[in-house]
């Protein structure tokens, strides 16, 4: 009777014995799945790069349109009450009521998202001084068209990188806009707003 429980004994020893090896030898991970692990990294990563290479320009644009809009609409109601813009400079609208801080370095000057400068201005169109340009400078080239779509409503006039995309109470040239956008990296975008009564 000892020698069989002995036996039991030393069987249930080996058993656990071989479930703690099998447990170490499952413990790891083989080759395979490792390789599986590193493609699908791979692949994600390579998706993430091309979503941000296709989608970032874009998203850029429509949230400088959006900047640009509220930048606008604050000037105007600046000038709500006078006959024109006569005074409008970079300088005096450099100020926290009309501009967000961040885009604030100091002296009178307004940065834009794209580390370009904005500048302010204003232009006779049918009497002295009955508009005003907002000229977005250093603008990406992949952001291009976006903002100007995105202001077009707005906008009375664009100019991109010296050349008239949409004119005086006109439409868009997609073909003009292209050109423009492309020709290179960054480009100056100039936005011309008359008064409104």
């Amino acid at each position: 009777m000892k020698q069989a429980f002995a036996t039991g004994t030393n069987a249930a020893r080996r058993q656990r014995a071989f479930n703690r090896i099998n447990q170490i030898k499952q413990a790891g991970v083989s080759l395979t799945e490792m390789l599986v692990s590193v493609v699908v990294m791979v692949a994600v990563v390579g998706f993430v790069y091309f979503m941000k290479s296709q989608v970032y320009g874009p998203l850029l644009g429509w949230m400088e349109a959006s900047t640009v809009s509220t930048h606008i609409s604050k000037i105007e109601n600046v000038f709500a009450g006078a006959a024109n813009y006569t005074g409008l400079t970079t300088a005096s609208m450099a100020t926290p009521s009309i501009v967000q801080t961040k885009y604030l370095p100091g002296g009178g000057v307004i940065n834009n998202r794209f580390n370009g400068t904005v500048t302010l201005g204003i232009v006779t169109i049918n009497s002295a001084n009955d508009a005003l340009t907002y000229t977005d400078g250093n603008v990406r080239s992949d952001s291009c068209p976006t903002l100007v779509n995105q202001l077009s409503d707005d906008a009375d006039r664009i100019t991109v990188a010296g050349t008239i995309v949409k004119p005086l109470n006109g439409v868009v040239n997609a073909a003009t806009l292209k050109v423009q956008c492309d020709s290179a990296n960054n480009v100056a975008i100039m936005f011309e707003r008359m008064k409104r009564a």
